[in-house]
């Protein structure tokens, strides 16, 4: 059985715990790194001192003013959110405004002189608990905000949430609004937040303007870290582990635990940049394979006979090394009167890996679509684990049209000229620079400018052939006569 003091300690770490996991969905999960959890922590903790101190008594108005101080938490955090996230912003502005934000919070504390207790703090009266009371209480409550983070991560706004973190600017392109996402989860992470800092002050039954400054944030995010992002155990971990210790060494070496605990920290740094929980997730399944192979092993072990040299004689070369699982024979594409691919020949074994290495237009993306689409080729044949597709029809099949329509690369469409699409669109009443209106998108390039005036309309054909390769027709075979006007002009 853990004593009072233990028991204490726990307690007060469980609440921290709490607004580190707030930390871990926001920088672990999503990408940002944040210093102003201690901020919405602070919230709760004087929204509700205040209250108690001023206002509200009884059990049910607790609950009210705590629920209160979510709400408050919650729009301050949205507030913060949109001025972090929105549309255009740079990633400076959630590094200045979360930093600025613990520092305004403490200054208007300090400010409120006596009604908000300054630098002295500010007493209230608390709910008689125990101290084993506390104990399950701050307990469930962490218990209880783990298990509702893990379900939101296991789920598809979890997913979501990675992909943020791996690569925004391709969600963009698919048409996620990644500002708002993240704009409701600094909300609801500012109000579990708020909530931490509500049961804490009545835990400890003192505001301090020291839970909501930048000290605090900073330690939060340091907890987190050592403890492990992205893992949501790993926070926890890291804030009961260090709290603990350090309430222990503080007993015993009250000078020199500082300096154990910040030693500790930079091995951790050094030497485990991911944090404990993955360092030691990552051995135990290291040590779980490495056991598994060796019964797998022995299990397959025969005693030695005249007829296994004969099938160790018997294997093959071919055996041993793999059937390929990707193979392009004499793989060709082309655009009309442009040869795109010409006798593209590769294989790709398991295990391998096999790298597509050329300049801009040497026809990467369209092997790859070639390779993806199967009948994208003009001609040759591609095999895949051992079944050949070959081209049935010159056409993309509906499903990669609507695949190309919906999905794009993070790097920005462009077309002839190297113009991004936005550029590349040109009025209907564009006139040719030299004589008569420009010919329709539909039509060939009957009327294109001569090789005598090619010089001086250069522009106005690269003009007219941007605007004729983006028409809004994708009728079969559009991007061959795209292609053909793009050559003639």
């Amino acid at each position: 059985m853990l004593g009072e003091y233990a028991q204490q300690i726990l307690s007060q770490a469980f609440f921290f715990a709490i607004a580190a996991i707030t930390v871990d969905l926001l920088w672990g999960y999503t990408g940002i790194l944040t210093f102003g959890q201690s901020a919405f922590f602070g919230v709760g903790v004087y929204t509700v001192a205040l209250a108690l101190a001023y206002y509200v008594e009884g059990a049910l108005g607790t609950a009210a003013v705590m629920l209160g101080a979510m709400v408050a938490a919650a729009l301050i955090g949205a507030a913060v959110g949109w001025l972090s996230f929105f549309d255009r912003a740079s990633p400076i502005y959630v590094a200045i405004v979360t930093l600025a934000l613990p520092v305004v919070f403490t200054q208007v504390i300090l400010s409120g002189g006596a009604y908000t207790g300054s630098s002295s703090g500010l007493p209230i009266p608390v709910p008689a608990f125990s101290i084993m009371q506390w104990y399950w209480v701050s307990g469930g409550l962490l218990l209880l905000v783990a298990l509702v983070s893990s379900v939101l991560v296991s789920s598809d706004t979890g997913r979501l949430l990675v992909a943020i973190r791996e690569n925004e600017e391709r969600c963009r392109y698919l048409g996620l609004r990644t500002s708002r996402l993240k704009i409701r989860l600094m909300a609801a992470c500012s109000a579990v937040a708020a909530l931490a800092g509500s049961g804490y002050v009545l835990f400890g039954s003192v505001a301090a303007h020291s839970y909501g400054d930048f000290v605090f944030g900073t330690e939060l995010v340091v907890w987190t870290a050592l403890g492990g992002r992205g893992t949501l155990v790993g926070p926890i971990l890291g804030t009961v582990g260090v709290n603990y210790v350090s309430a222990v060494l503080g007993g015993n070496l009250p000078f020199v635990w500082l300096l154990f605990v910040g030693f500790a920290f930079v091995l951790i740094v050094v030497y485990l940049p991911q944090g404990l929980v993955p360092a030691i997730a990552g051995a135990l399944s290291r040590v779980s394979v490495g056991s598994a192979r060796a019964r797998a092993t022995t299990l397959q072990v025969r005693p030695a006979a005249a007829g296994s040299g004969a099938r160790r004689g018997n294997a093959t070369p071919g055996a041993e090394q793999g059937t390929p699982v990707l193979e392009l024979r004499k793989v060709s594409k082309r655009y009309g009167s442009l040869q795109v691919l010409d006798g593209v020949s590769l294989q790709a074994r398991r295990g391998e890996v096999v790298g597509i290495v050329g300049p801009n237009g040497a026809g990467k993306t369209t092997l790859l679509r070639c390779i993806a689409d199967g009948r994208e080729r003009s001609s040759g044949d591609i095999a895949s684990a051992g079944s050949s597709r070959r081209r049935t029809c010159s056409t993309p099949c509906p499903s990669w049209t609507a695949s190309v329509s919906r999905a794009r690369t993070a790097r920005p469409p462009r077309c002839g000229g190297g113009r991004a699409r936005s550029s590349c669109r040109s009025p209907p009443s564009t006139r040719c620079r030299s004589r008569g209106s420009c010919p329709a998108s539909t039509s060939r390039p009957a009327t294109c400018p001569t090789e005598r005036s090619r010089r001086s309309s250069s522009r106005w054909c690269s003009r007219w052939s941007r605007r004729s390769c983006f028409s809004t027709s994708r009728r079969p075979g559009s991007r061959a006569r795209s292609a053909r006007r793009s050559a003639a002009c």
